[in-house]
């Protein structure tokens, strides 16, 4: 978490502020820390729906040969 924490502790000015902020991340995400893990595997499927729209046809072809869990 430290790595989600540390840019909100460095833009903060006040570290009560960055741990309220840090909280409601942490609530806005709690998704995707299911065991489950379904949060996060909706939030792939999007992205890969963006690639496949907005990405040239070669990009994303050769993600598509690189491996099939990428998207």
């Amino acid at each position: 978490m430290s790595d989600l924490l540390s840019p909100i502790l460095y833009v903060m000015e006040d570290e009560s502020e960055a741990f309220w902020c840090f909280a409601a991340l942490m609530e806005r995400m709690a998704p995707n820390f299911h065991r489950d893990q379904n949060g996060m595997h909706s939030q792939l499927l999007a992205i890969s729906k963006v690639f496949v729209t907005d990405w040239p046809y070669m990009l994303v072809a050769y993600f598509f040969t690189i491996s099939e869990d990428v998207l």
